[in-house]
């Protein structure tokens, strides 16, 4: 008799875990988005300004409760250096959200390993709020980047994310 109480409770407990350790009161950010990753360049002092648009996804593959984590990748055009790397992050009860993109071998968000510029201020951590389908997040910091001639130019560097659940 104790051996088909086991097994019962052993297929009942094997059910639990997983993906399903969402909490009803926090959105539901799992899944794969595809959008626009926009880069404004404003040089400090000059503010001449340039905003390079490029494609990228975004796949969060997990969440616990208000943490998710996932991969991002940004594709290589004429304009954008292809990058991918991990995503970390928090989804609030309002559907706020914050997360960090990681290179791996990388400074601040995946940005020092892609373009050679090295962090000076500002948050690096996206912010930002999951809409439906629609996830929309912006960063801004201040780095400091190589010139093709040589110099090194300060740069406020604003970085926005518009992707939707595919």
């Amino acid at each position: 008799m104790k051996r088909s109480l086991v097994l019962p409770v052993f297929l009942l407990l094997a059910g639990c875990g997983g993906e399903s350790a969402l909490d009803p009161s926090m959105p539901d950010v799992r899944g794969a988005f595809e959008g626009t990753w926009d880069y404004s360049f404003t040089v400090v002092g000059t503010g001449e300004s340039v905003t390079v648009s490029c494609a990228g996804r975004v796949m969060i593959a997990s969440q616990s409760g208000d943490s998710f984590v996932g991969e991002f990748a940004v594709d290589a055009s004429s304009e954008c250096p292809s990058a991918s790397g991990v995503v970390n992050g928090a989804v609030f009860s309002d559907g706020s959200l914050a997360f960090e993109l990681e290179v791996e071998g990388s400074g601040v968000a995946g940005f020092e390993s892609v373009t050679g510029c090295v962090y000076v201020e500002g948050r690096t951590s996206f912010l930002g709020v999951l809409d439906g389908d629609e996830l929309t997040a912006r960063a801004r910091a201040t780095f400091d980047c190589p010139a093709p001639n040589g110099m090194i130019i300060c740069n406020d560097v604003d970085a926005s994310i518009r992707v939707v659940r595919r």
